[in-house]
């Protein structure tokens, strides 16, 4: 009879963050050959940024806000995540959600076996190009066909960035974009082409949340951080450093992204200094879903998540979130464990995984650069496996 299970030898969990990009799928920062991210600050103009994709056209915007240049796409230095578990499932775990605020419905892990479990968890840094082991042991796997991975993750997420921008036009290497500054907003200090992620003046976190929660009174903290104001285009509000090469150099640091809403912004009301005066808990959303492309290589990639509390179970306030619970199926990259399998290797991309953005008036001031926001995009993650091949034990290669 056949053995449902056998011992595999997990030569490696890697992860592994590539130089893939595909601009159809992704708001792609345009660059230049060195990396920079090209910029416009001409008269009448009030945008900021080009795509990839269209490395002329200066016209994305944030939303439809003429005030402000949209948000590019660039793959980050360094994306620190806490991994507690990982695992593969024969049917899908997303049992689907009630699109309302008091959502109860969760994952079902019936059909789903463990690779990787630590309660405690276990803190990686993704860096291009640069594998690190997340398990060196043997683990018991069961033979057969896999076509969903879930990964169980801490919500808040830390980059490490340094991006250098220039002028579109090639001209005036010496502009500057005004960065983060404790006291000035006239661009005399903290300014420069080369943005980074840094500590403020007070020695903490710059702090964003992907729905733009602010802070009021009642709500000033989450996880233990300090929620932050809405951005209100001055030096003062950035939350992000820019300087010459050898200052980013020295006082580049980590920059936060706390995932604790699906939904829409649960801040509202504005006290005219950009800070919340209440908040609308009805835009709460402890689940969703995403089906884009994430690479041309990677077409079939669709993307599940659940929000957790402490206790692995769905959570049901943004305050109690501290987990996602991240389900991919990926109809061209199924597991596939055989009694020859000898080798696994996870790689989570960090592809275009952070949004960066630069603040440009209209109106007056249509030549000012500010610095404005970072946020952390999703990542994805592809399998591979070798087999063994032949009677003498020659190995095949990762697929």
């Amino acid at each position: 009879m056949k053995k449902t299970y056998f011992l595999f030898f997990l030569f490696n969990i890697i992860l592994i963050s590539g130089s893939y990009a595909d601009n159809d799928d992704y708001n792609i920062c345009a660059t230049n050959a060195d990396g920079a991210i090209l910029v416009q600050e001409l008269d009448d103009d009030h945008t900021s940024f080009a795509l990839e994709s269209s490395s002329s056209d200066f016209t994305l915007l944030d939303g439809n806000n003429v005030n402000q240049g949209g948000f590019c796409e660039v793959t980050p230095d360094n994306y620190k995540i806490k991994i507690y578990k990982m695992g593969l499932c024969k049917e899908n775990p997303w049992t689907g959600f009630d699109n309302t605020a008091s959502n109860t419905r969760s994952a079902d892990l019936s059909s789903c076996i463990n690779v990787f479990d630590v309660p405690a968890g276990k803190e990686v840094n993704l860096i291009p190009g640069i594998a690190v082991n997340l398990l060196d042991n043997k683990v018991i796997l069961p033979i057969g066909s896999f076509p969903y991975i879930y990964v169980l993750l801490d919500n808040i997420i830390q980059i490490k960035h340094i991006q250098e921008y220039a002028l579109a036009d090639g001209g005036n290497v010496n502009f500057t974009i005004r960065g983060y500054h404790p006291t000035k907003n006239d661009g005399t200090e903290g300014t420069g082409r080369f943005c980074y992620t840094g500590l403020d003046n007070s020695g903490n976190e710059f702090v964003i949340t992907n729905t733009n929660e602010r802070s009021f009174t009642g709500a000033t903290t989450l996880r233990g951080y300090a929620l932050p104001g809405r951005y209100t285009g001055s030096q003062t509000s950035a939350k992000f450093h820019c300087g010459t090469k050898a200052e980013a150099d020295a006082e580049n640091d980590w920059f936060i992204t706390i995932i604790n809403n699906f939904g829409d912004d649960l801040a509202s009301g504005d006290d005219g200094l950009g800070l919340a005066t209440a908040r609308d808990v009805t835009n709460f959303r402890n689940a969703g879903l995403q089906t884009r492309g994430f690479h041309k290589d990677f077409p079939t990639i669709a993307q599940y998540y659940y929000l957790f509390n402490s206790s692995n179970t769905i959570a049901t306030s943004p305050e109690t979130v501290e987990k996602i619970f991240f389900m991919q199926s990926d109809t061209s990259n199924i597991v596939n464990i055989s009694e020859n399998t000898i080798g696994f290797k996870l790689n989570l991309k960090t592809n275009n995984a952070l949004q960066i953005g630069v603040f440009q008036e209209n109106g007056l001031n249509d030549e000012i650069l500010q610095a404005t926001e970072m946020n952390a995009n999703s990542i994805f993650l592809n399998i591979q496996t070798k087999e063994r091949r032949g009677r003498r034990g020659r190995t095949g290669d990762w697929r």
